[in-house]
């Protein structure tokens, strides 16, 4: 799991986790899933401030990662 500062909205601190799963295939192959969620550090009527599901935010930092190591792989490939 790791996580990503995207700021602030509104004195509000924003954050995107990302879940990256690797899944073996065969021998030489894996799979790699990356999964986004984006939070907001709120606090809520009754509650105490945390990390919340939020609305914001696109899949554009899975792609870069998922476009870094497919240009890695193809790479070592040659």
């Amino acid at each position: 799991m790791a996580f990503s500062d995207m700021g602030r909205a509104f004195l509000t601190p924003r954050r995107v986790r990302l879940v990256i799963t690797l899944q073996p295939v065969s021998e030489d192959r894996v799979r790699i899933i990356i999964k986004t969620f984006p939070e907001a550090y709120t606090v809520q009527l009754l509650t105490k401030p945390a990390w919340r599901p939020a609305s914001f935010g696109n899949n554009v930092l899975a792609k870069k990662i998922l476009d870094s190591l497919q240009t890695r792989v193809s790479k070592t490939e040659q």
